[in-house]
């Protein structure tokens, strides 16, 4: 390789739209559409020391969370919202996913932030495709 042409343009990894649940509808009454992208590498590896010492789905949850694009999980009326139905400031993303979403559906975005990020592609895989 004679430039770094190859590692200047990577290609961008699409955003994925996705409903959660029926529990979540639109103002029309149709399934509410959850966007979520991948995180950049310094962003994960910042929520991943924030969240040392958690447990696995917590942290999961955490990266789903700052992966999430709709609904905006840092926009202060949504955390207004959920802090006044907790009776406590609830002032994370991951707090704020955590609220809105029961167990199954938690379940679902973290399959579906796994599958994003690409987690369970081996190595040897990856390096198969380069080949060809």
């Amino acid at each position: 390789m004679k430039t770094l042409y190859n590692f200047m343009r990577p290609k961008k990894k699409q955003s994925v739209r996705f409903t959660v649940s029926d529990r979540f509808l639109d103002e029309e009454g149709n399934l509410a559409v959850w966007e979520m992208r991948p995180l950049s590498g310094q962003k994960a590896v910042e929520v991943q020391e924030q969240t040392e010492g958690q447990s696995e789905v917590r942290r999961m949850a955490a990266c789903a969370a700052e992966a999430m694009i709709v609904p905006d999980l840092h926009d202060k009326e949504l955390l207004d919202w959920i802090s006044e139905q907790e009776g406590r400031p609830v002032l994370s993303a991951a707090d704020a996913l955590l609220y809105l979403l029961n167990d199954l559906e938690l379940a679902e975005v973290i399959r579906l932030y796994s599958k994003l990020i690409g987690d369970g592609v081996s190595v040897a895989a990856l390096a198969e495709e380069a080949k060809n």
